[in-house]
């Protein structure tokens, strides 16, 4: 191997170790050294119970971000309720699809954002 600044060959050991430590520098992707934060994937009814608290419907559930979740959820049943009333109006029954629309995008875009954060 050439190295092309001055025209001196490289020096095995001391260029060797520098690169092997920024290597792994590198690779623990912020964990701290020695730990591996590992979040299991999968059907949350299929993880065996000892290793349910590291599975990532359980992280979620956990997370700070899902409070919010669990509120717009209860309202959604309200809205259910209303909709599901036959003597509601149609006017509404019109706004309370409308509230479950807008509820539906807020739950997905922060559910997304606590499992990005996870991940």
């Amino acid at each position: 191997v050439m190295c092309l600044e001055n025209d001196k060959p490289p020096s095995s050991t001391s260029d060797a170790g520098k690169q092997r430590k920024a290597a792994s520098k590198k690779s623990s992707f912020g964990a701290k050294k020695g730990k591996i934060r590992a979040v299991r994937l999968g059907h949350p009814a299929r993880i065996q119970r000892g290793i349910q608290q590291y599975s990532l419907e359980s992280l979620v559930q956990s997370s700070e971000g899902t409070e919010i979740v669990r509120d717009c959820r209860s309202e959604m049943k309200e809205y259910l309720r209303t909709l599901s009333d036959a003597k509601s109006r149609p006017a509404e029954k019109r706004a309370a699809y409308r509230e479950m629309k807008s509820l539906r995008k807020e739950i997905r875009t922060r559910e997304e954002k606590v499992v990005g954060q996870i991940v």
